[in-house]
């Protein structure tokens, strides 16, 4: 195995920086990556995560720009129909908005997860506090991503 020279300290990495999370609003975004994997809960459910980077906010402002927000989407059915109902909803606003197309087969719906990469998109983001304390004791407030719109702008020609 080749050995890797680290350019980092490690001698004053005994936690990790703080994340802050961004203020809430509406945010152009670029979806960069999307991971798949499984709930913490009990039963394991099926999700998918996407990154997004900000690229401006709503009046143009770059002052976020590069930041990550990160949102998962729960795409197996959990039993209870208002969850359910939600994330299919959420789900299928994304899709929706970032153009990708999806098949129904068997009842169910399907999509390349491959197609949401580089999509650019408008995000509306807000803010939530953390379950657990952090190691000062407070809460750790948490970016969530409300609402996923198409990123083109619309002349007032152009609506039907």
């Amino acid at each position: 195995m080749p050995e890797i020279k680290i350019q980092h300290n490690l001698n004053s990495a005994d936690k990790p920086p703080v994340r802050v999370a961004i203020a809430p609003g509406t945010y152009d975004a670029l979806i960069v990556q999307v991971t798949v994997g499984l709930t913490r809960q009990t039963p394991s459910l099926g999700k998918f995560t996407l990154e997004y980077r900000i690229l401006k906010d709503s009046e143009g402002k770059t002052d976020q720009a590069g930041r990550r927000v990160y949102q998962d989407y729960v795409y197996e059915q959990s039993g209870n129909p208002e969850q359910d109902g939600r994330e299919a909803y959420r789900i299928r606003q994304l899709l929706d908005a970032s153009g990708v197309t999806y098949q129904e087969a068997g009842g169910a719906f399907a999509f390349n997860s491959d197609h949401l990469q580089n999509k650019s998109v408008k995000i509306q983001v807000s803010q939530k506090p953390g379950t657990k304390p952090g190691p000062d004791g407070t809460l750790p407030i948490y970016n969530r991503v409300d609402r996923v719109d198409t990123a083109e702008t619309l002349r007032d020609e152009e609506v039907v």
